[in-house]
C-alpha cells in the first residue's frame, strides 16, 4: 500500500470515489467544484471552502492560511484503490490533523487496507505534532464501527475524534 500525492489522471476514478462519499451530491455538482479549483490552481477540492458542504467549509477557517489541503491517492499493487485528503487546523491551542476524506473502492475494503492507512495518518500527525485527529463520517453501522475499532469517538453525528 502506497500513499502518494494525487495526479491529475486520477480525475475520473476521483470524482467516482467523491460520488461515493457524497451519495446526496449530483455528479454535476462535484466536477463543478474540481474543475473550478483545477483552474484557479487550488488543490483538488480543497476542503470544498465554497461552501457547498457546511462542515467542510465551517473547519477550513480553522485552517492556517499557509496550510493547504493535502490530497493523497492510495495505490494497491500499483492499483488505484483511493483516496484521502487532509489538513492541519489550529482550534484554540490544539493542533488537530483533520481527515477530510477517505474513500476505498468497494473491492478493496475489509481487507485491512483502511487500518492500515489509519495508522499511516497516526505517524503523520505525530510527525507534525497534532494532538488529535479529527474526521467526518456517516454514522452508518459500518463506518462508525470501524472508526470505533480504531479509538475514535463520536462527540456529535459524524464528528469523530481520536487522541494521539
Amino acid at each position: 500500500m502506497d500513499l502518494k500525492p494525487l495526479t491529475k489522471k486520477r480525475n475520473r476514478s476521483v470524482l467516482r470515489l467523491l460520488k461515493l462519499i457524497f451519495p446526496a451530491m449530483g455528479i454535476g455538482l462535484l466536477y463543478k467544484i474540481y474543475h473550478k479549483e483545477r483552474q484557479q490552481k487550488l488543490e483538488l477540492i480543497d476542503g470544498l471552502k465554497n461552501g457547498e458542504l457546511f462542515w467542510q467549509s465551517f473547519f477550513n477557517n480553522f485552517q492556517p492560511k499557509n496550510k493547504k489541503t493535502k490530497f493523497l491517492e492510495i495505490t494497491y499493487g500499483k492499483k488505484f484503490c483511493g483516496l484521502i485528503a487532509y489538513s492541519e487546523l489550529k482550534i484554540l491551542k490544539f493542533k488537530i490533523l483533520f481527515l477530510k476524506f477517505f474513500a476505498l473502492k468497494k473491492s478493496y475494503q475489509g481487507q485491512g487496507l483502511g487500518s492500515k492507512i489509519l495508522q499511516r495518518l497516526e505517524k503523520i500527525a505525530k510527525r507534525k505534532n497534532c494532538e488529535y485527529i479529527w474526521l467526518l463520517a456517516s454514522p452508518f453501522k459500518k463506518t462508525k464501527y470501524f472508526y470505533f475499532k480504531k479509538g475514535f469517538k463520536r462527540y456529535f453525528w459524524g464528528l469523530f475524534v481520536k487522541k494521539v
